[in-house]
């Protein structure tokens, strides 16, 4: 990827971090179902056709303590807690195209 070659790396620190929470439920349907009805000698009319799925996400701002900038990150599909750990153990790496510019990247290793 060209924009890591030219990028330079920022060392996160958790205490310029501010982290958040959020996340949505979305409805499933089983399509199943029906195949259910025809194949099983046993009635499906308790099986509830329609899930509710819960997805997880959180992001992080990082402001840098020199020039002050702020970067947001993605969404990344866990919780907060782990996003925490992810920064503690140094897993996530900024990547910023220069100083000047609002280009920059999070990886998660």
């Amino acid at each position: 990827m060209v924009f890591l070659k030219r990028a330079h790396k920022v060392e996160i620190t958790f205490d310029d971090c501010e982290f958040f929470s959020g996340g949505y439920s979305q409805t499933i349907s089983d399509d199943n179902v029906s195949t259910l009805n025809l194949v099983s000698p046993i009635p499906t009319y308790f099986h509830n056709p329609v899930k509710e799925e819960k997805v997880v996400c959180s992001y992080f701002v990082y402001t840098d303590p020199v020039n002050k900038q702020r970067f947001i990150s993605h969404t990344f599909g866990v919780d907060a807690d782990t996003l925490k750990y992810y920064v503690l153990s140094n897993r996530i790496i900024l990547y910023v195209a220069n100083a000047t510019t609002k280009e920059y990247l999070f990886e998660l290793i």
